[in-house]
């Protein structure tokens, strides 16, 4: 498989995301339960995080003024 390919998919796992989210991890797991997180995949037992699906995650959340996410009703 070429290199690039596998750097760009490598999977994340909750304490990196909840690192570069600066969230706890609990607060993910939280998120998870009610369906209001990133995607996650599921390996095995293992939770694990697409980056992709993180940053189209934070474009999806991200506002130019506190009005717009309300206007939105995006409160996912």
């Amino acid at each position: 498989m070429d290199r690039t390919l596998t750097e760009n998919w490598k999977l994340l796992d909750e304490n990196g995301v909840a690192d570069f989210l600066n969230v706890k991890v609990a607060t993910l797991q939280s998120w998870r339960v009610k369906g209001c997180g990133p995607d996650f995949v599921r390996v095995g037992r293992c939770i694990r995080y697409r980056p992709s699906d993180i940053l189209a995650w934070v474009e999806a959340r991200t506002c130019a003024n506190t009005s717009q996410n309300r206007a939105s009703g995006n409160s996912r």
